[in-house]
């Protein structure tokens, strides 16, 4: 059994204008393991997981005008002065290894984590006839939102508690074998999982009215729900098959992995009874990632590799069933040089990625939308050198000093 705690805090190094105040986060998070290997025939293990997290940070979203930054990069606005955020996250776990031979190895696990947190942070700033005005848009026009913004005029600013609740539970299973088939030997790996998730929003918008100086004239509260009711889930399953084949010098390396989405969105009112549903709709996604690597052994300490991969980045629910977001795709392809001695291991690589339906949020400063979209195609190459040398590995001492050192050059193009 294993029994851990992490504590992690600190007051911040900003300064609040006019109040001061404590800028940190405390982060506490206790862990335990326990594990059980039964004295029977067949080797097993069973290994249970607990684990919590506790954070609390006053941090915000908001950030500074240019001249302000350059001036005092540790001044925060007075505006931010209840800017929270407080989560609590719980970890359960159990695996179960068994290996019925040699050569066979066959890995399950169950695992729950649900995730609570709230943000409450400044969402915009209103004038005194109720006009709101954007934050991106207040601190870079230095107009009336920013004046507000900064305790030197009067109005309110509006504050968002961003109450949300995440919850996942699945079970996954793999299996490891290796055998050889005439000439040829395999390590083949094939796996399944069946996940579910969801999450739900249930937020509310409060009010701070302020006089020119700054000084908070009263907070109204408002109603929980009426600033964000909704609800996604998905229920996936996925499978996935890799056979590592090796010939003589030569290793090819296919795998595919196949996903299936059931997704679901509820949209509620935000306004009177707030359980009546306002949109909803389901469907379904597939996707498909294969992937093939080679590696070619040149000599014993010099090898040739290459590679193409199919990545995938999945929409959320609501984004995928209303907005129409679409699956993104990557293309990936690899090829290096390694070098693999005693003393020196370097290796080149030049690689090339095309992205499609690339995936993005227009939430630069926490101002914009937080939705998903899709923001068309992107192509990404470049080259990367790494070095490792250890003088020391050759000679008769004890002693090691492995020094290591990496060049990269990437171009990335939104096309």
């Amino acid at each position: 059994f294993l029994v851990e705690l992490f504590h992690n805090q600190s007051d911040g190094y900003r300064d609040i204008d006019k109040v001061g105040g404590d800028t940190g986060f405390t982060t506490i998070e206790p862990m335990v393991k326990l594990f059980w290997e039964p004295d029977t025939l067949l080797k097993q293990r069973f290994e249970f997981r607990f684990g919590y997290s506790y954070f609390d940070a006053d941090e915000t979203y908001l950030g500074l005008h240019d001249a302000d930054l350059r001036a005092d990069a540790f001044r925060r606005y007075v505006s931010t002065q209840f800017d929270n955020i407080r989560s609590d996250q719980y970890r359960y776990s159990l695996s179960h290894v068994i290996q019925p031979t040699d050569d066979v190895r066959i890995e399950t696990m169950a695992y729950y984590t649900s995730f609570q947190r709230d943000w409450y942070k400044l969402d915009k700033a209103v004038d005194v006839d109720g006009n709101s005005i954007d934050l991106s848009r207040a601190i870079a026009t230095r107009g009336l939102g920013y004046d507000i913004l900064t305790g030197r005029a009067a109005g309110a600013w509006k504050i968002r508690s961003n109450n949300r609740d995440y919850h996942t539970l699945g079970i996954q299973s793999r299996l490891d074998w290796g055998f050889e088939t005439g000439a040829l030997e395999h390590d083949l790996t094939v796996g399944a999982r069946l996940h579910y998730d969801e999450t739900s929003r249930f937020q509310r918008d409060d009010t701070a009215r302020v006089n020119s100086a700054g000084s908070v004239l009263g907070v109204s509260r408002g109603r929980q729900g009426e600033a964000g009711n909704r609800e996604e889930n998905v229920l996936a399953f996925s499978m996935f098959a890799e056979d590592s084949v090796k010939l003589g010098r030569l290793t090819v390396k296919p795998g595919l992995r196949w996903e299936h989405m059931e997704m679901e969105y509820t949209d509620r009112f935000e306004k009177g009874d707030l359980s009546r549903v306002k949109a909803s709709e389901s469907g379904s996604l597939d996707a498909l990632s294969p992937g093939v690597g080679l590696i070619y052994e040149l000599a014993d300490a010099w090898s040739v590799f290459g590679g193409y991969y199919r990545g995938i980045s999945t929409p959320a629910p609501r984004e995928f069933l209303q907005a129409g977001a679409d699956l993104e795709k990557t293309n990936g392809y690899e090829l290096g040089l390694r070098h693999y001695g005693r003393s020196v291991q370097a290796e080149l690589v030049g690689f090339y990625t095309d992205f499609n339906n690339l995936i993005v949020r227009d939430n630069i400063g926490g101002a914009g939308n937080t939705d998903d979209f899709n923001a068309g195609s992107a192509e990404v190459y470049g080259a990367e050198f790494a070095v490792r040398w250890d003088a020391l590995a050759t000679s008769n001492s004890d002693w090691r000093l492995p020094l290591r050192g990496s060049l990269t050059y990437t171009h990335a193009e939104m096309t």
